[in-house]
């Protein structure tokens, strides 16, 4: 059962529910999972300074930029023979995982991507993601929260006009 049925306080508009790695909230006061944090209340809606939509069709965002992340950050260097024993260690651990986890299949398929893949891009089913991990869920609740805020903005603006 999801939990929007099991607990009747679930509100879809709190971003930081259904975290699947969320952790338990030890403070005395509350001690309750998943109690959202004073500074999270804070943060204004992404109708406020989120994505901005515009009614027309569809058009890939040029915002979206492809780096080396933190690769551009240290100067490269050859490995020594600690990386390679670490390496060996995780593809043990993770040979360990694809034999002992079927239910880790998508997630062992992106880990030995990332040791072995080259850099070369990975393609994924981002439907499969969406519809059967806890995280993909969470992703497509915000993404359909972030449209609902922009059509808001679109419907205001219209009024605005008339």
């Amino acid at each position: 059962m999801s939990k929007r049925k099991e607990d009747p306080n679930w509100n879809p508009r709190l971003r930081n529910q259904g975290n699947p790695h969320a952790r338990v909230d030890t403070r005395p006061a509350i001690g309750r999972n998943n109690v959202m944090p004073m500074q999270g209340i804070l943060v204004p809606s992404p109708k406020f300074v989120g994505a901005r939509y515009r009614l027309g069709t569809a058009a890939r965002p040029t915002s979206i930029v492809f780096d080396n992340g933190f690769l551009d950050k240290f100067p490269p260097r050859k490995p020594t023979a600690a990386d390679y024993v670490a390496l060996t260690k995780w593809k043990a651990i993770l040979s360990g995982a694809e034999s002992l986890r079927p239910d880790w299949q998508d997630a062992c398929q992106a880990y030995r991507h990332f040791l072995e893949g080259m850099g070369l891009p990975r393609a994924f089913p981002y439907e499969s993601y969406i519809m059967n991990d806890k995280s993909g869920e969470t992703t497509l609740a915000n993404a359909m929260l972030d449209i609902q805020d922009g059509a808001e903005v679109i419907w205001d603006d219209e009024r605005a006009d008339l």
